[in-house]
């Protein structure tokens, strides 16, 4: 079944790493080894539940695809560093969400992140050579795993 010309998800097919092989095709090492750390993910009870603490004006709803960081996903909400998942309310907005993560909490914040990646993430951010596909590759990439706009929210 198709859902906004996308392929409908099956339940369960989240939480999904963003990294796949062919990123290595079209994105510099830095959004490789990025993308290996996110993971999109439907916000579940306690995500709703919790919303209104991180000050947020808009609540999380049930079902609404996220981003967050793999190494905390396992955490209880309360014991998570800042910055370990965010909402976007668009496709093209998880790019910058991305690159904030990285900048903030994977690189400074989160003690979860292996030394070795962490000390990798640094080196390679300063790296300042530009992907092939970029921003538009994220959003593709996205979209082709069933993610869309509904209503304010991605689904």
């Amino acid at each position: 079944m198709l859902v906004n010309n996308l392929p409908e998800r099956k339940d369960g097919s989240f939480p999904v790493v963003l990294y796949q092989e062919s990123d290595e095709h079209k994105l510099t090492a830095y959004q490789c080894l990025l993308r290996k750390q996110l993971e999109l993910f439907e916000a579940d009870e306690d995500d709703v539940r919790c919303s209104t603490r991180q000050g947020r004006t808009a609540p999380i709803k049930l079902g609404q695809v996220g981003l967050r960081c793999r190494h905390c996903a396992g955490v209880q909400l309360a014991a998570r560093t800042k910055g370990a998942a965010y909402y976007s309310q668009t496709v093209e907005g998880i790019y910058q969400i991305a690159q904030n993560m990285s900048k903030v909490h994977l690189c400074e914040r989160c003690y979860r992140i292996p030394r070795d990646v962490r000390r990798q993430l640094i080196v390679l951010r300063s790296d300042c050579r530009r992907a092939i596909g970029g921003k538009e590759y994220w959003s593709e990439n996205i979209r082709s795993l069933g993610v869309y706009v509904e209503e304010g929210i991605l689904r």
